[in-house]
């Protein structure tokens, strides 16, 4: 793919993810066991992230690990071409894994609700 077209389509879907931010209003619940909940509902929050942050570690580390292995096994395959080895480096996965926590905030969300809290999503253009 052209590097012209590959740019315009990056732009595009810029464009149109900028276009709308999302945020979020709370309003506490008023009883004390209904606060005493959304601290519980934070703390599950807090594992979830962080799992997925674990989770995304793990991902990264293991497709390095992998792309480590195949350049090494590329590189002792053509030990005798320098022309050959030189490609092994173009071959090299990019690793790079982003925690998915959006399903923690929707869970947090639904948990503050519950709690006696309400929550209002405001789309902003």
């Amino acid at each position: 793919m052209p590097i012209i077209r590959i740019i315009t389509l990056l732009a595009a879907l810029f464009l149109i993810c900028a276009c709308e931010i999302v945020r979020y209003e709370y309003t506490p619940p008023a009883t004390v066991e209904g606060k005493q909940c959304v601290v519980q509902c934070a703390s599950v929050r807090e594992m979830c992230r962080g799992n997925e942050n674990q989770c995304a570690a793990y991902k990264e580390q293991s497709c390095e690990q992998r792309s480590d292995a195949n350049y090494y096994v590329c590189m002792n395959s053509t030990r005798h071409n320098k022309e050959l080895q030189a490609q092994c480096s173009k071959r090299r996965e990019y690793c790079s894994e982003y925690p998915d926590v959006s399903h923690c905030n929707d869970e947090y969300n639904q948990c503050f609700s519950v709690c006696g809290g309400s929550v209002q999503r405001i789309i902003e253009k």
